[in-house]
Formats: structure tokens, sequence, C-alpha cells
């Protein structure tokens, strides 16, 4: 698999996890009554969620337990900006010495409690949709009764243009964009 290829599954891996954290996280802890229910509010706090689990469902890319290292060490990376955010005597828009009052320094078995329970959060996530995506494959096998092709276990044919069953994140059954031929458009 071409290293873009793994840079983006990478990053996808992230977002799916993160998206549906931080609409979790925002929604149950971070929002109060003060805070507006707007049109912005609801598409950063909500809609990415929405679209993520769409594209999980929609789109033929697999999910490996073992990725659930990405957001970790992503959500860890954030930890430690904050860290560096409030040592560097960082505001937020207001004023305060925080980015997020659940990430407050000044209390630092608070913070420490946040970036456990996120942790812990983020790996329940990633099981729950490691398991959509297993039943996503279960269905398309099923109903379908083809063996999905993923960028792990496809091979070479597909790549010089070959026909295949099943589907493919990045080649497809005829996706010219990813093909190496004559015939390339």
């Amino acid at each position: 698999m071409p290293n873009s290829f793994k840079v983006y599954w990478m990053l996808h891996n992230i977002t799916l996890i993160l998206s549906v954290c931080i609409t979790i996280i925002y929604w149950t802890i971070l929002h109060n009554d003060t805070m507006p229910v707007d049109p912005n509010n609801i598409l950063i706090h909500a809609c990415n969620c929405v679209f993520m689990f769409l594209d999980l469902i929609i789109v033929a890319y697999p999910v490996r337990i073992w990725h659930v290292l990405q957001p970790i060490t992503f959500g860890l990376a954030y930890c430690l900006f904050s860290v560096i955010y409030y040592a560097a005597d960082g505001t937020d828009r207001f004023g305060r010495p925080y980015i997020y009052n659940v990430l407050d320094w000044n209390e630092p078995g608070k913070a420490m409690v946040t970036v456990v329970g996120t942790i812990l959060l983020a790996i329940v996530v990633h099981m729950a949709m490691f398991a959509i995506y297993k039943l996503r494959v279960k269905i398309y096998l099923r109903h379908f009764n083809h063996k999905p092709i993923i960028p792990t276990n496809s091979t070479l044919q597909l790549q010089t243009g070959g026909k295949c069953d099943g589907i493919s994140m990045v080649y497809g059954n005829d996706n010219k964009a990813f093909t190496i031929g004559a015939d390339r458009y």
C-alpha cells in the first residue's frame, strides 16, 4: 500500500474516533445552558460525528483493533499541547487560563481524570466502530457473496487494471484513478 494511503487511513482512524468522542464529551460535559444551540454549534459538535459515522458505513476501509493507538496518541499530543499552553500562560477567548474547563491544569487531578476518561472513552468508541465494521463486512458477504477487497489484501492485479470481485476503498471495481494501463483517462 502506498504511504499516502497509510497516512490517509491513519488520519481517517483518528478523525472517526475523535469525532464521536468530541460529540459525546461536548454534549454531556462541556455544553451548558449559557451556550447557544445554533447551527454553527451543531455543525461543529454533532455533524462531524454523523458524517464520519456515515463514512464508516459506506466506505469500504478496514478498522483494526490495534489502530486504537492512533487516536489515543493524537489525544495525548493534544493533552501535552494543553499543558504547554497552560505553562505559557495561554488563555481562552474569555481570558481564562485553559482551553476547556475540564483541562484546567490549575487543577491537575481534575485534568488527569479528564485525560484518563477520554482515553477510556476512545477505547470504547473504537471497539464499537470495530463491531460496526465487522457487521458491515458480514452483511456484505451475506448479501453479495464476494470477498471484500481492501488495501491490506489487494493484489498487484488490481493495480494493473485487472478485474476483481468485491469492493475496495482504494481501487474499486473499475476505478480508473488507481489503475495503470493504456486505457487510463
